[in-house]
């Protein structure tokens, strides 16, 4: 939240030994600011301290550089889904 008014907002869930993040989304307002780097941090932070392995995403292109920021690494080339063509697979070890 920044005064009141909500900023982003990002979902995981836990699969197995990992963590997914699955719902990243700043609303553009709020964009360029580094909310959806502290999101994704505050998300590795949640796979961590549940003693996971690793935390996981499939990003869109137009995000990568979000994810990259906060540390994640691209394990993929870029595929389909059924919400966008331009997503890959990206990963942040917990260590």
């Amino acid at each position: 939240y920044i005064d009141n008014e909500l900023a982003g907002v990002n979902s995981c869930h836990v699969t197995g030994i990992s963590l997914r993040s699955r719902g990243l989304y700043v609303f553009p307002k709020f964009r360029s600011l580094g909310i959806g780097c502290r999101l994704l941090n505050e998300t590795i932070n949640t796979g961590f301290h549940k003693g996971l392995m690793f935390t996981w995403s499939m990003p869109r292109k137009s995000s990568i550089s979000t994810y990259a920021k906060a540390g994640f690494g691209r394990c993929s080339e870029w595929f389909e889904t059924e919400t966008s063509d331009n997503n890959c697979f990206v990963v942040h070890f917990n260590d």
